[in-house]
């Protein structure tokens, strides 16, 4: 920022800029933070939709895709909540969806089915 103005004015730029009171120091760090938070909200947005980083609400999203829905582990009653699965478990669930994709039988396809069956309680 002192650069971009005429050489002999540098000096006298740089010492204002010492100065925690100067105008032009605190428009610079608000800008400076502006920024940082702008990068932090494009950066979150990124990382919810990739698999490997998402959670909450946002991994729910991306599981749908994949035909993957949260388990209940334990159901809602009058005065508790629901026990839902981890963001864990669901994402593994989501990465192996495509595994089961396939109809000629590879391991990895008759795991997903066998999981499906027991999760279902068939």
């Amino acid at each position: 920022m002192i650069a971009s103005y005429p050489a002999e004015q540098r000096e006298a730029v740089s010492a204002a800029l010492e100065l925690e009171s100067e105008p032009l120091n605190v428009i610079a760090q608000t800008t400076a933070f502006r920024e940082m938070l702008l990068r932090q909200r494009v950066n979150e947005g990124a990382r919810a939709c990739m698999l490997s980083h998402s959670a909450g609400t946002d991994l729910d999203n991306l599981a749908g895709n994949m035909n993957t829905k949260r388990l209940t582990i334990t159901p809602a009653t009058d005065t508790t909540d629901a026990v839902m699965e981890s963001d864990t478990s669901l994402r593994l669930r989501a990465q192996r969806a495509y595994d089961g994709l396939s109809v000629a039988g590879p391991v990895r396809c008759i795991r997903v089915f066998c999981t499906q069956r027991q999760r279902s309680g068939a």
